[in-house]
């Protein structure tokens, strides 16, 4: 509870058999309420996310690293589940947050080839070409200065 965590949450994390999962992550740095929000739905949306992933393949320790990745800002935070799919699927996806995205280049890029459409529209293509690699709050702060400079 002192951590920003609902009762109820801490209940399903308990009854779930995550609360000592819980704990340990809880110190690395993430939001406690998103960290026990993602313990609770794993099952649901690594399967719903690849439907190769099997929970039962996702280690303690993994989830562990993931979570690791994310507080050291190696790996976007929305890209979390992405990643522990990718994980539970039997990949071995990069943690190091390695390949260098130009977001500014792709928003130009973009706003070249498809003049005209709608802020939202941009963001939904941005973010199914660079999801993973980079938030989306990095790609709506470079959409946004692109259309002001453009």
């Amino acid at each position: 509870r002192e951590l920003g965590v609902p009762q109820d949450m801490i209940k399903s994390l308990e009854r779930a058999g995550r609360l000592a999962l819980f704990q340990q992550l809880s110190p690395l740095g993430v939001h406690p309420p998103f960290v026990a929000s993602v313990l609770l739905s794993l099952a649901t949306e690594l399967l719903r996310r690849d439907p190769a992933a099997r929970v039962e393949g996702l280690s303690d320790d993994r989830i562990m690293e993931a979570f690791k990745a994310v507080a050291a800002g190696r790996v976007p935070k929305d890209a979390l589940l992405d990643l522990l799919a990718q994980m539970a699927a039997g990949k071995q996806p990069s943690l190091s947050g390695g390949s260098a995205v130009d977001v500014d280049q792709a928003v130009r890029d973009l706003l070249k080839s498809k003049p005209g459409l709608s802020f939202t529209a941009y963001m939904g293509l941005l973010m199914g070409k660079l999801k993973g690699k980079v938030s989306g709050e990095q790609v709506s702060q470079a959409l946004k200065k692109q259309v002001k400079q453009g």
